[in-house]
């Protein structure tokens, strides 16, 4: 998303747009042509990012952005509570966490709902940890000692590659779609793919792929 700012990890993040309305935005990245308010028939390309979400070019709009879902059952309840009072209007799923299909039945049963992937190369919590999801043998670069994702982003830098990260990024993709998410969009737990060319060459094409906008 150009021009796009995200700040905090692993909890609620603002996302500001350089023109995103003064009350939060409903649930939106950036829509295909058809989509986009332009009765002038404009060429997509020559419209802000305001008009092809549907409002005035001059419009300021505030995305606000949870991620970690599906990490625990206390961020879901309280991801979700926040989505129906208000207080955020965008969120990410970590499709490997062991609350995912809490999330993922919100998501199948609130389907207009901005949720995107949170895409996960990472494990941080020492005492609550989580593996790939695409089978061990096909990613060995992405998994610790003791076969969980690596808890550092240091670490993961340092020995994944970015093929098998290809592999479980797809994974977790395919793994969304077969549970009835539709998501909005994808993004990086601890900003792991933005830490090399590579990983995020990786984010770029599964991004293209799937026709998915990335927040970056």
């Amino acid at each position: 998303m150009s021009g796009g700012l995200s700040t905090g990890e692993g909890g609620n993040s603002v996302s500001l747009t350089e023109s995103a309305p003064s009350s939060s935005a409903p649930a939106a990245h950036v829509q295909s042509s058809d989509q986009a308010r332009n009765p002038a028939g404009l060429p997509i390309d020559s419209l802000t990012l305001a008009e092809r979400l549907g409002y005035p070019p001059d419009a300021r709009l505030l995305i606000v952005h949870a991620d970690d879902l599906g990490v625990a059952h206390s961020v879901d309840a309280a991801s979700i509570d926040a989505f129906e009072t208000g207080l955020v209007n965008s969120g990410s799923i970590m499709v490997p966490c062991p609350w995912f299909p809490e999330i993922a039945a919100y998501a199948r049963s609130h389907p207009d709902t901005d949720l995107g992937l949170h895409l996960t190369l990472t494990s941080e919590w020492p005492a609550y940890r989580w593996g790939p999801v695409a089978s061990k043998d096909r990613v060995p670069t992405l998994l610790d000692k003791d076969g969980y994702l690596h808890p550092t982003d240091s670490e993961a830098l340092a020995r994944i590659d970015p093929a098998e990260a290809e592999v479980e990024i797809r994974s977790q993709v395919e793994r969304a779609l077969d549970l009835g998410i539709r998501p909005s969009h994808l993004d990086s737990h601890m900003g792991i793919l933005f830490l090399s060319r590579e990983l995020f060459d990786v984010l770029l094409r599964v991004a293209r792929d799937y026709k998915l906008p990335a927040l970056l």
